[in-house]
């Protein structure tokens, strides 16, 4: 088992990369969300293809932390 789950966490621990990522998902909503970018369509269009990978990569850590905390806890789905 503890093999298992020194794979699952080949980098660093999901839980601090999950922090990570949500911490830049919201520096990169407020960024959205400047006035200055609002006319500029191709800057918006950047920042929201940033959240777009952002989101994916959050989504997977977390289902990373979950399966984790499953194998942790002895529980298989």
């Amino acid at each position: 088992m503890l093999d298992k789950i020194k794979e699952l966490i080949k980098e660093p621990l999901s839980e601090e990369k999950i922090e990570v990522l949500e911490a830049k998902l919201e520096e990169l909503k407020e960024e959205l969300n400047n006035p200055e970018y609002q006319s500029d369509y191709s800057k918006l269009t950047e920042v929201q293809s940033e959240i777009d990978s952002v989101e994916e990569e959050l989504m997977e850590e977390m289902e990373l932390w979950e399966n984790l905390m499953n194998e942790m806890n002895g529980n298989e789905d």
